[in-house]
């Protein structure tokens, strides 16, 4: 075990040298498991994969402060990012078991319709299916509630696909992603599968102190755009797009190697979240956006 926990630290303080997307802060990071890996005891005395894997994440947490940046234990085996087909495959098999990130859909009092998103809104070439269903699903609802109080992931692609049935057909901006090898623009899409549910359909968003990354990034878009309303607990606060690394049969090393940031502003929600526009205990953020939409659409 000690021998291969000394490899996952090797293996880590190369990538965060090469990749983060940091350098600095990424050779400080790798300094600090060395450190630990050259003779700090608790490592001796770790035999859980685990507890190894926490252990190591707290230490690259206190120097960079960055939550995308961790080490994540797979008991069955971490995916490989080096083997396409396998890596293909591992996030096709996500997609299927989890819907593509679709939790439910369906209505309310009121027809408003109601999606759960979560836990992770994967890549639209594996989970696209599953994201455009529960988007035509909405069809013909007086208002949206997009739910991702338990969405802890995604990606700008996912992130784009379901701004993109909630605007109008022009192309709209929505974020810039920042990587050492220069700038990627996301944009939402021309052309989809299915009808658009229009740029003037009330939508809210209910999030809470759970909500991360991809999920953020949903919130945050539609937010700033001010598409939707945002109400519930101030998200979680992490921003950085990342790659997957495995360093050990069962472990990942999760590294975030670039900075999306607001064509408009320039900003984004790392480490502060998304603010709520309506405050309220995660419990009843849905309960309060429905209120509130129903509303909108009896006035009408």
């Amino acid at each position: 075990m000690h021998s291969l926990i000394h490899d996952m630290i090797d293996s880590a303080a190369v990538a965060l040298r090469e990749q983060y997307i940091f350098a600095d802060v990424g050779r400080r990071a790798a300094v600090a498991l060395e450190d630990l890996r050259g003779g700090d005891l608790r490592t001796e005395s770790i035999d859980d994969l685990e507890e190894v894997c926490q252990t190591l994440t707290d230490v690259m947490h206190e120097v960079a402060g960055d939550l995308h940046l961790r080490f994540i234990h797979h008991p069955d085996a971490a995916p490989d990012a080096e083997d396409e087909h396998d890596y293909a495959k591992y996030w096709a098999a996500h997609a299927a078991r989890t819907a593509g990130g679709i939790r439910s859909v369906g209505r309310v009092e009121g027809n408003v319709a109601l999606l759960q998103i979560g836990p992770f809104l994967g890549l639209p070439r594996y989970a696209g299916t599953w994201q455009a269903a529960a988007m035509h699903l909405c069809h013909g609802a007086a208002g949206v509630v997009l739910d991702l109080r338990e969405c802890f992931g995604g990606t700008p692609e996912s992130a784009a696909l379901i701004c993109s049935y909630l605007l109008g057909p022009e192309p709209t901006h929505l974020t810039d992603v920042v990587s050492r090898e220069g700038t990627q623009q996301f944009w939402t899409q021309p052309l989809l599968p299915g009808p658009r549910l229009g740029a003037e359909l009330p939508v809210a968003v209910a999030v809470s102190s759970k909500t991360f990354s991809g999920g953020e990034e949903l919130a945050f878009n539609l937010q700033e755009l001010g598409r939707a309303r945002v109400f519930g607990e101030q998200t979680r606060g992490g921003a950085h797009p990342r790659i997957g690394i495995r360093v050990h049969p069962k472990v990942e090393l999760a590294l975030p190697v670039a900075v999306p940031r607001s064509p408009r502003t320039g900003r984004n929600w790392e480490g502060t979240g998304v603010t709520p526009d309506v405050p309220a205990p995660a419990s009843e953020a849905v309960q309060v956006a429905v209120a509130e939409l129903r509303s909108r659409t009896e006035k009408k």
